[in-house]
């Protein structure tokens, strides 16, 4: 679940190479759901901002095919404050309707589920 340090020091700062590099030491021996929900419990406390936390766990492949991390851009950020945060804080579903939505950098996975 956790990368080498050597793959976190090309994405993150010291702090949390320390607290990420100590907690794939401690999960060797968990199962793989416990692995999953404790790793997914500490990554929650140390990007407490959503978005945050998004950008430092999302790893996309790049033009170069190169394995970086998600940086949202302008109208990525906007589309969340504005629409998916509205929706969470009024508890409603997330609902969206993006024109031109790949020039803007939004795309669908293989495996969303599509309203027709």
């Amino acid at each position: 679940m956790i990368p080498t340090r050597e793959f976190l020091e090309q994405h993150y700062e010291p702090k949390e190479i320390d607290t990420l590099s100590k907690l794939r030491i401690d999960l060797r021996d968990c199962t793989a759901k416990q692995q999953f929900d404790i790793g997914r419990a500490v990554l929650a406390k140390l990007w407490t901002n959503e978005l945050e936390y998004l950008s430092k766990t999302t790893f996309i492949i790049n033009k170069r095919s190169k394995v970086v991390l998600l940086k949202p851009n302008h109208a990525q950020v906007a589309f969340y404050r504005q629409v998916i945060q509205k929706c969470r804080d009024e508890k409603r579903p997330i609902r969206g309707i993006l024109l031109k939505a790949r020039q803007l950098g939004f795309c669908v996975s293989p495996d969303s589920k599509i309203l027709t």
